[in-house]
C-alpha cells in the first residue's frame, strides 16, 4: 500500500533566504514562508490567519533562491513534509518538522521562473 506525502504552498518570504551546509557538507537554503488562510470566528465573520513554514531547498535550487529571492518575494513550493532532529552544542536534541522543496517557482514582476 502506498502513502502520499506531497505539499504545495504559495506564499511570501518573511526574510531573505539563508545559506547553510549540512553535516555532510551539502549546501542548502533555508526559507521562512508565510501563507494565509481564513477561519470563521465566533461572530460569524472571517479572521485571516498567517501560518509560517520552514522550507529547505537543496543544491542548485537553493543557490538560485539565495541569488534571486528576497524578503517579500512570492514563491510556490512543491515538496514534501520532512521530520528531522538537531542536536545543539550542549548535546540537547530537538525535533523539527519542515518542508523539503522539490520545485520552487519564483513570481517576480508578474513573471514566473522555475528553479529545477
Amino acid at each position: 500500500m502506498f502513502g502520499v506525502n506531497k505539499v504545495y504552498l504559495v506564499g511570501f518570504l518573511g526574510s531573505d533566504p539563508q545559506t547553510a551546509k549540512s553535516r555532510n557538507g551539502k549546501d542548502f537554503a533555508k526559507l521562512s514562508l508565510a501563507t494565509h488562510r481564513s477561519k470563521k470566528n465566533e461572530d460569524g465573520g472571517w479572521d485571516s490567519i498567517t501560518d509560517w513554514h520552514n522550507v529547505t531547498v537543496w543544491g542548485k535550487q537553493g543557490e538560485a533562491c539565495t541569488q534571486n529571492l528576497r524578503k517579500g518575494s512570492k514563491v510556490m513550493v512543491e515538496g514534501y513534509l520532512s521530520h528531522y532532529e538537531l542536536t545543539n552544542d550542549n548535546g540537547e536534541s530537538r525535533k523539527y518538522t519542515g518542508i523539503t522543496a522539490q520545485t520552487i517557482e519564483f513570481f517576480n514582476a508578474g513573471q514566473a521562473q522555475v528553479a529545477a
